[in-house]
């Protein structure tokens, strides 16, 4: 799946995820990804914003993530175009550490399949 990064909808990044995953209980699934955006250049708006936010410990940014999935099992198994949209991830970055973790569990995302 391709993921890309937003801070304030201004793209940041994007990237290639490649995971192995079966739906868990109740159609729920979950991967571990790690995603970085260095080497960004960004309007001077959005980075006073970053700043600021970097002051209370906590940045939001949105993820959007799109590619083919199969779903199914057996012999019936369909290729779908799935869409992931979460629009205000919360990352803790402890310290002034240039690195940061996903603050306050898992968030609930749009999920649209084409």
């Amino acid at each position: 799946m391709q993921a890309s990064v937003f801070y304030q909808k201004e793209f940041l990044t994007m990237t290639n995820v490649v995971f192995n995953e079966t739906a868990g209980p109740k159609n729920e699934s979950s991967v571990h990804a790690s995603l970085v955006a260095s080497s960004v250049f960004v309007k001077d708006h959005v980075g006073a914003a970053m700043v600021e936010d970097l002051r209370g410990g906590i940045v939001g940014f949105g993820v959007a993530m799109q590619g083919v999935v199969r779903v199914g099992g057996g012999l019936h198994w369909e290729r779908r175009l799935l869409r992931v949209d979460c629009d205000y991830l919360k990352v803790e970055i402890l310290n002034n550490r240039i690195e940061g973790a996903l603050f306050g569990g898992s968030s609930i995302c749009d999920v649209e399949d084409y």
